[in-house]
């Protein structure tokens, strides 16, 4: 999966995890959410939301995973997502950055929409 993902074969990363006949790990998710981030359209970020939905209880506190899901959730502008998830998980700094970088990123795709309209 990490191969796939790393060479920019977002499509084939998620169905291979969907062929997957083994449980993913803290790997796996942090790999499918990075994928979904990278992917710009609707059925990739449903597929990571539904992720998010689903993520076992041992990996709801794990920072890292977390901070892959609010990537996904801010690159796709999903900013209120974001920050109930922001709200509810441990933070470090890489959390931070992403809510502010996603925010600046909304912020101007506000203005610039508001702009063009």
């Amino acid at each position: 999966m990490l191969g796939l993902a790393n060479n920019n074969h977002s499509k084939e990363t998620i169905d291979l995890f969907e062929k997957m006949s083994i449980s993913p790990n803290e790997y796996t998710y942090t790999i499918l959410f990075k994928t979904c981030s990278q992917l710009n359209d609707q059925e990739s970020i449903k597929f990571g939301k539904q992720l998010l939905k689903n993520l076992p209880n041992q990996y709801r506190n794990h920072t890292i995973i977390l901070n892959s899901a609010l990537h996904m959730l801010m690159q796709h502008g999903e900013v209120l997502l974001g920050e109930k998830l922001f709200s509810q998980m441990n933070k470090d700094t890489t959390s931070y950055g992403l809510m502010m970088s996603g925010k600046i990123i909304s912020f101007f795709f506000l203005i610039y929409s508001n702009t063009f309209v």
